[in-house]
């Protein structure tokens, strides 16, 4: 299909069964894209109405790119440098940097697990981040 003339794949138009994953074009995110297991709720529902749901994380960001292609004809980055920092800011590579960026993690990985451990009547995907979440942060620990 073509989306502000750039070509770009063709969202699925049914419903994919319960429990499998799918992903969306969400410019929000730095990657441009989400996934999530179908499980047939609101926001599935409303993102397969849209013409947003893709099999493949590769149709998904060819749809996000064809969505800002107009908006981005134009940019020019001029204050970030492509790693994302800030010229002037700590080298993305230096002690300080990386310890920041593993302070950061582990106080979102803790969040997500104090949230979501708080509730008792969990979906399964938020059961497996749970258990990401606590082995990526016994990761992060152990390697620090």
């Amino acid at each position: 299909m073509q989306i502000n003339g750039t070509e770009a794949p063709e969202p699925m138009r049914e419903a994919p069964p319960y429990g499998t994953w799918y992903w969306y074009p969400l410019p929000s995110n730095l990657d441009g894209v989400s996934c999530s297991l179908w499980k047939n709720d609101a926001f599935d529902t409303k993102r397969l109405r849209r013409g947003i749901c893709h099999s493949t994380e590769d149709a998904a960001r060819k749809h996000f790119e064809a969505l800002i292609a107009p908006s981005m004809a134009d940019a020019q980055p001029n204050s970030v440098e492509i790693d994302g920092t800030i010229p002037g800011e700590l080298s993305s590579t230096s002690p300080d940097r990386q310890q920041q960026r593993f302070e950061l993690v582990k106080a979102a990985l803790t969040g997500l697990i104090a949230h979501h451990g708080a509730h008792h009547n969990q979906l399964d995907d938020s059961r497996l981040a749970i258990e990401y979440a606590d082995r990526a942060l016994a990761e992060l620990e152990r390697t620090k």
